[in-house]
């Protein structure tokens, strides 16, 4: 059996564990089925399924577990990671695209993609290694491109785009630089020291995306949007600080606790007349000026 498939069929493990603990015939039973729908033979002996508990546990850092008391088999959440669900689903995404690619007309996958991902291992390499680099950057609203001089402290995704968070040291300033602008990283041999208190966490805890304010000021917002938008609001929110105001009517009211960024602005932007805000003061009237000369503080 290829490692392709044990991947796959380790991905229907978790999920099937996921929903409610298993005996070792259900988990057979779901493997079976799985396979006719697929169209791959997933059936496993119990010697393979304890080693494919075991590279569970290794590969996504999930633990599967025998309740006695049950007489099934659960699955230990405590060690999962947002690192392994990207990695679960960036899998199931290339099985599903490899299996639809049979299914053609009645699959398609989305052609557009991000540039500059071309840079990520490299960048990965310098940030763990603390080298300074040069990097060849291009902003959106510049006619040449220039090159900074760099302390490269890590990588963060947003909206299926990667940035790399960085000192310039033209001003010992922390930006964000987007991997689809760089042109090229130039690493050198100095190495530096990221400043005592930088904690990547933090520095974007009150943040909607990349976008870094000069001082980080986060104020409450309160949001209300139509049924329908809050249906979609609801099930991804827009900041982990939001919260569901409950109230009489039938708009979805929420409240965040968050930096009043470009970024954040215009996302809000993008929902026309769904959306009403309610409070600051300050955010309903930034939404009626133009925003295009506030990009130019911005390095993203």
């Amino acid at each position: 059996m290829s490692k392709k498939e044990s991947l796959a069929r380790q991905s229907i493990i978790i999920e099937a564990l996921r929903k409610r603990p298993m005996t070792f015939t259900e988990i057979g039973d779901k493997l079976d089925l799985e396979s006719e729908v697929r169209g791959y033979d997933y059936r496993i002996s119990k010697r393979t399924f304890n080693r494919d508990v075991e590279e569970i546990s290794s590969l996504y850092h999930i633990d599967i577990k025998y309740d006695y008391a049950l007489r099934a088999y659960t699955l230990e959440e405590d060690h999962d990671t947002p690192a392994s669900e990207r990695l679960l689903d960036a899998f199931n995404t290339f099985h599903a695209v490899q299996i639809g690619e049979q299914m053609a007309p009645y699959f398609e996958v989305e052609r557009r993609r991000a540039a500059g991902m071309q840079h990520i291992f490299l960048l990965m390499h310098v940030v763990k290694k603390r080298l300074q680099v040069n990097i060849v950057y291009q902003k959106f609203l510049a006619e040449d491109a220039e090159t900074r001089r760099v302390a490269p402290l890590a990588l963060k995704e947003f909206k299926n785009r990667w940035y790399l968070v960085a000192l310039d040291m033209k001003d010992d300033r922390i930006k964000t630089f987007g991997l689809d602008r760089i042109v090229e990283v130039i690493p050198g041999k100095e190495h530096f020291s990221a400043p005592a208190d930088f904690n990547l966490e933090r520095m974007f805890r009150n943040c909607f995306g990349i976008i870094l304010p000069r001082q980080d000021k986060p104020q409450k917002v309160v949001l209300a949007f139509d049924r329908e938008q809050g249906k979609y609001i609801r099930s991804m929110p827009l900041h982990p600080s939001q919260r569901e105001i409950p109230h009489e009517g039938a708009d979805y009211i929420i409240s965040l606790r968050i930096n009043l960024t470009y970024d954040f602005l215009m996302e809000l932007r993008s929902y026309g007349p769904r959306l009403k805000i309610l409070e600051p003061r300050e955010l309903i009237e930034d939404m009626k000026n133009d925003l295009s000369a506030t990009l130019a503080h911005y390095e993203a």
